[in-house]
């Protein structure tokens, strides 16, 4: 695939300002350094990262190759929309072709503090409790359990559980709009999908983020939609979207 998309060498091997090594190719470049390996950078990548003055500016060498990113904001995603890209360098990331990794509008955080239930007989209670000590590690937003739901009184964040396997989802959080109007937000497993219980804290924990207000992220990530099911914490782009949040 790299071959493949770098095409022919334009150039021989040459030395690098910073010590390492790089070829230029007619579809971009391809740069070593001994603490990261040889990784390719081309499109709106490389021109930003050369706008930056390449390894020597700030970003330094690239650490990973390139990796999709979800292409925009949207509840109903598919795993074709991805059209964001994005690589890691020495001293951060780039991402192109995506919008921000957050969304405040879309949380259920107030003063700092989310109050969330579970429902009554909700499986996976124990994968529950460990994806919201997961975010509550971070420090900044307090979770904080409600009473047990009742028919007329549920919390701003409820959490439940059910078998829907004609339903197209794995997990989701939503707008709960049902009669009567106490919760805002919902967070609903689809035990009809769900394989395992290290499956289902994959899927509560990500959901999780969507109520802190994390929108859809890049592959390798806890908030990515479609590759992470075997992540259970926040990853770095996760987290600096987090702290870029609330602090």
């Amino acid at each position: 695939m790299i071959a493949r998309s770098l095409k022919y060498p334009t150039t021989r091997e040459l030395a690098a300002r910073k010590p390492g090594r790089y070829n230029r190719f007619e579809g971009g470049n391809l740069y070593w350094s001994a603490n990261n390996g040889a990784h390719p950078a081309w499109g709106d990548i490389l021109n930003v990262w050369g706008g930056s003055d390449y390894e020597a500016g700030k970003y330094g060498f690239p650490k990973t190759d390139e990796f999709q990113c979800a292409a925009h904001q949207d509840d109903d995603v598919q795993p074709g929309d991805y059209g964001g890209f994005g690589q890691n360098f020495e001293n951060g990331w780039i991402v192109t072709g995506t919008e921000s990794f957050y969304n405040k509008s879309n949380s259920i955080v107030s003063a700092n503090s989310i109050v969330y239930g579970i429902q009554s007989g909700a499986s996976y209670q124990d994968q529950i409790r460990a994806g919201i000590s997961t975010w509550q590690n971070l420090g900044r937003i307090n979770f904080s359990e409600a009473l047990p739901p009742e028919p007329d009184r549920t919390p701003p964040l409820l959490i439940s559980s059910e078998n829907a396997p004609d339903e197209d989802f794995v997990g989701l959080y939503y707008d709960d709009n049902r009669p009567p109007l106490y919760n805002t937000k919902a967070i609903a497993l689809n035990t009809a999908f769900i394989y395992s219980t290290d499956n289902a804290r994959n899927v509560i924990t990500h959901e999780l983020g969507h109520a802190l207000g994390l929108e859809h992220s890049c592959q390798m990530q806890l908030m990515d939609e479609f590759d992470n099911d075997k992540i259970f914490t926040p990853q770095y782009m996760d987290i600096r979207a987090y702290h870029d949040l609330w602090g």
